[in-house]
């Protein structure tokens, strides 16, 4: 019994722990590029060219870091899904073993290399979102 209700509130802490990590708003054109429909000089919603289109202006390279940050962060969203499907099956292993020990070790084990990964993906996280931070202040 103290190992089915430890590995259900296993389970439910790492559903709500990942809904951090795998939740993740995507800005699609980022908040840096002009939108036509503000300008109040023409009737015509596009205006400005290259420019405004993302051709040859100066911001480019903020767009491909800004593209490479999203497909590192959707990479460690995807790892955190993995890493969640992996704590209900190991709380699932555990809560249906019954007194089988074996398959209570076996479901024990994957929900404490769940949870090391998860831990793996957070720091990762945190340290993308620094590396970032501190390119974007040398930058700027």
């Amino acid at each position: 019994m103290k190992k089915l209700v430890l590995g259900f509130f296993m389970s439910i802490m790492a559903v709500f722990g990942l809904s951090t990590i795998a939740v993740n708003p995507v800005n699609a054109q980022g908040s840096n590029i002009p939108s036509s429909w503000d300008q109040t000089t023409s009737n015509s919603p596009v205006q400005g060219g290259i420019n405004v289109a993302g051709g040859t202006d100066t911001d480019q390279g903020d767009r491909i870091i800004q593209v490479i940050k999203n497909l590192i962060n959707y990479v460690l969203g995807f790892l955190g899904l993995v890493a969640l499907i992996m704590l209900l099956y190991g709380g699932w292993k555990i809560v249906t073993g019954g007194e089988d020990e074996g398959a209570t070790k076996s479901g024990m084990q994957i929900l404490r290399n769940a949870a090391i990964g998860i831990w793996f993906i957070g720091i990762s996280w945190f340290l993308v979102t620094f590396i970032f931070f501190v390119f974007w202040l040398v930058t700027n």
